[in-house]
């Protein structure tokens, strides 16, 4: 009884508290479909032409990679802030990439910490390696890696090593009906070779077996019939 009576009571408030709250979503509602409205409004008709021109300039390119790099005092934080900053998530740029990974490993040895100087050397190489980031501003990527008309698609992989790093990169070749025939890049990956020694026989098994990997991933993501694949490497004792 004592249960019941409490709940008679406290009901009207959770129900005009309840209604409250309803009442104020349905006002947050209105207001951001007045917003959409706002956001989503018919471009008028003389914006059409500007906006074709504009898309016709960019000629199924990517146009450009942008950096944006301050020169500090560098630290290993700076460092790491400044990689990151290359968004490469086709591994284009795996030269540019592997580069700064390898000099990543650099400071790992020398177990500075984050917010540790540079020493004036390591400063020196870093410096001289952000200067070169502009030129990747130049690069331009082809965005369609097919032709009209496809007669046939042959996947072609590449795998090399060294005794710092090792990678593996695919190309994608098309030829139409017409005997046109297109190559074209279309992604890459790099390791930094183990701290611990490895003979370059071994880190070039290591690069076939990433090549084996990146390309498994391109067959699946690919849409279209691949009629060849074929996988490169110039390691004899990898092939062994």
């Amino acid at each position: 009884m004592k249960l019941a009576n409490a709940l008679a009571e406290e009901t009207p408030t959770d129900l005009a508290e309840l209604q409250a709250k309803l009442d104020f979503i349905v006002k947050l509602q209105e207001k951001f479909e007045l917003l959409k409205e706002e956001y989503y409004r018919v471009v008028p008709e003389e914006e059409f032409e500007d906006i074709e021109i504009s898309l016709a300039e960019m000629d199924d390119e990517i146009q450009k990679i942008e950096v944006s790099v301050r020169k500090t005092r560098f630290t290993k934080r700076d460092v790491l802030s400044q990689i990151t900053r290359i968004y490469d998530p086709l591994g284009l740029l795996g030269p540019v990439i592997a580069k700064a990974k390898i000099f990543i490993q650099q400071l790992w040895l020398l177990k500075l910490t984050r917010n540790k100087i540079l020493p004036s050397e390591l400063s020196q190489q870093w410096d001289a390696f952000i200067d070169t980031l502009q030129y990747l501003e130049a690069i331009s990527v082809q965005i369609c890696v097919l032709l009209t008309s496809v007669k046939s698609i042959i996947v072609q992989g590449f795998a090399d090593a060294s005794s710092r790093a090792y990678g593996a990169v695919v190309y994608i070749q098309a030829v139409s009906k017409t005997g046109e025939t297109r190559s074209q890049l279309l992604c890459s990956k790099s390791r930094v070779a183990p701290l611990k020694m490895m003979t370059i026989p071994r880190l070039e098994l290591a690069a076939c077996l990433l090549l084996v990997k990146l390309t498994n991933k391109v067959l699946a993501a690919l849409k279209e019939r691949v009629d060849s694949v074929k996988l490169w490497t110039d390691s004899s004792i990898a092939l062994s």
